[in-house]
């Protein structure tokens, strides 16, 4: 069915039917509208997914950050997509205690716990830091040598590395959710350390 014909179906149907949904469920027959269009990917909602920002090398760079980075892919047949609004990201690791994480915004040393994500314009979010063979001071945190952190809100923030990695694997879950997004983000993130920078960072099931 060519793609025009769809999206004008959807609005005979969410017209057609809007005022008997309307007197069970509250609904006006321009939300239903918007609710069919959004499924079938024509709405303007922004649609978020994560991944790496890049694959681990530390053969040749050793002194190492690694990122997340979040997309905002928007609806599968819309040319225009709402920027993301109010992006927070957190991590839970197996103690249970849920971690805010820290966007990059380019002119703030800091970061921000939330942000807007515009499509085609991604956010970094860094995951870990891992010092190289001597101690050092990083956003005025002192880090030990040879020691991998999870860079949460304390570490990027407030200059406090509360999360050092043991040379073992940590599973982490992952939450990203907006204001205006419909469906958050849940994924699992493996971090496998070994002495020193991690070997392996993988996001699975993301979703």
């Amino acid at each position: 069915m060519p793609a025009w014909l769809s999206l004008l179906l959807v609005f005979v149907v969410g017209a057609a039917v809007g005022g008997l949904i309307q007197d069970f469920t509250g609904w006006s027959a321009a939300m239903l509208t918007k609710r069919l269009a959004r499924h079938l990917g024509y709405g303007r909602a922004p649609v978020l997914r994560v991944a790496l920002a890049s694959p681990l090398n530390q053969a040749t760079r050793p002194d190492e950050w690694t990122h997340l980075v979040v997309y905002n892919d928007g609806a599968r047949h819309s040319g225009v997509t709402d920027p993301a609004r109010d992006v927070h990201c957190e991590v839970t690791g197996g103690d249970g205690v849920c971690l805010p994480m820290v966007w990059q915004v380019e002119g703030q040393r800091r970061g921000s716990l939330v942000r807007d994500i515009a499509r085609g314009r991604p956010a970094e979010i860094p995951l870990t830091y891992c010092t190289p063979s001597s101690g050092r001071r990083v956003l005025d945190a002192v880090v030990q040598a040879r020691q991998c952190y999870l860079t949460d809100s304390q570490f990027i923030s407030e200059g406090n590395p509360m999360r050092p990695l043991a040379p073992t694997t940590h599973r982490y879950l992952l939450r990203v959710w907006g204001t205006n997004v419909d469906q958050e983000v849940h994924a699992t993130i493996e971090i496998t350390v070994s002495d020193g920078p991690p070997t392996s960072v993988q996001i699975l099931g993301s979703g």
